[in-house]
């Protein structure tokens, strides 16, 4: 049975549970932020589901409670972090406010990120961007998950893509996707709850389809769009991984195993202002224009409707906003049990 809490609350708990951990407040406050809007949005395979296995690594050392995080501008807007095995969240939001004021001046400017970790939703960065009416774009490498084209071994991360443009009175448009046909988080998720996964998401470690997320996770994640999603896993491998100095392929740690040591994981966070190529007026009245075309095209047969990325979750933000976060049976009682151990108190049920 499903329970709703408040999501101020909840926040307020996962606060909590992070300071209880050893995590400074105002690097609590990021990280309960991230993962409750991820929640708000209904992408709960990279919300609280991930919040224990954070603790668990916190608490062996294998991430950073108290890092110092650095930034080296080798070039007036381009910069490179070493986020010292930090929350990859708080590299993350660092990164892209840096990136931010940056362009501000420069009109464009990208951040490095190497020796960092799981850092959430990759929109959450984009949309950082897009509140100062800049285009945000992130791209991040992670363990091992897919194999190269044509292989039966993962190798390279979910690998996710985030960009957002700023809009006009319809709102901004935001696209956040794994390169893989799947993010790792829903199999993971699916495992939690015992459900097997879709056809055609994943490989068992034969090399074989299967639909068992436990398979799966020691199988691989197939790519997106065949050769073509393989090659866009591929380039963020490169430029997100290598040539930021993170690890790429095998060298980058899976958090679910606690001897695999440090993350290694890299990012890159890049801020552009559009004001470059036209003015503010014309720009917010063209992406009105652009929004208002495509829902005015004839849908295809089975289709109610044309959305646009992140409508559904707008709408699933308004939705659990309004009537508190939705939390199945098996993250109600891991969360409980993750402030028993902590001596921190779970919020009523609404």
């Amino acid at each position: 049975m499903e329970k709703r809490i408040d999501y101020n609350k909840l926040k307020t708990y996962v606060k909590s549970l992070l300071m209880s951990s050893g995590i400074e407040e105002r690097d609590a406050l990021i990280v309960s932020d991230v993962l409750i809007k991820a929640e708000l949005q209904g992408v709960s395979s990279h919300g609280l589901s991930r919040l224990e296995v954070y603790l668990q690594r916190i608490s062996k050392g294998l991430i950073n409670k108290k890092p110092n995080l650095s930034i080296d501008f080798k070039f007036p807007a381009l910069g490179i972090m070493d986020a010292d095995n930090s929350l990859g969240h708080l590299a993350a939001h660092k990164a892209m406010t840096a990136a931010v004021e940056k362009a501000k001046d420069f009109g464009i400017s990208m951040v490095g990120v190497k020796n960092s970790n799981h850092f959430g939703t990759a929109s959450y960065y984009a949309e950082m961007a897009v509140k100062e009416n800049l285009v945000g774009f992130v791209i991040s490498n992670g363990p091992p998950a897919t194999p190269p084209w044509g292989g039966k071994e993962m190798y390279f991360g979910t690998n996710p893509l985030a960009v957002g443009i700023p809009g006009g009175e319809r709102g901004p448009i935001v696209v956040d996707m794994a390169t893989s046909i799947v993010a790792r988080g829903k199999i993971i998720k699916a495992a939690k709850e015992g459900k097997e996964i879709e056809p055609g998401w994943a490989l068992d470690e034969e090399g074989n389809p299967t639909t068992n997320p436990d398979k799966a996770l020691k199988g691989c994640i197939l790519p997106m769009g065949g050769h073509k999603g393989s090659a866009i896993t591929m380039l963020i491998e490169l430029m997100a991984g290598l040539l930021t100095g993170a690890g790429y392929g095998k060298q980058v740690a899976w958090q679910y195993d606690e001897n695999s040591g440090k993350g290694n994981v890299g990012h890159i966070f890049c801020a552009m202002n559009p004001v470059g190529f036209m003015e503010a007026d014309e720009i917010r009245s063209k992406m009105d224009n652009f929004y208002d075309e495509i829902k005015g095209i004839p849908k295809a047969q089975g289709f109610d409707s044309i959305r646009l990325p992140g409508e559904s979750r707008s709408k699933n933000m308004d939705d659990n906003i309004k009537e508190g976060i939705k939390l199945n049976d098996t993250l109600y009682k891991d969360l409980v049990e993750l402030g028993n151990n902590l001596g921190v108190e779970m919020p009523e049920i609404l």
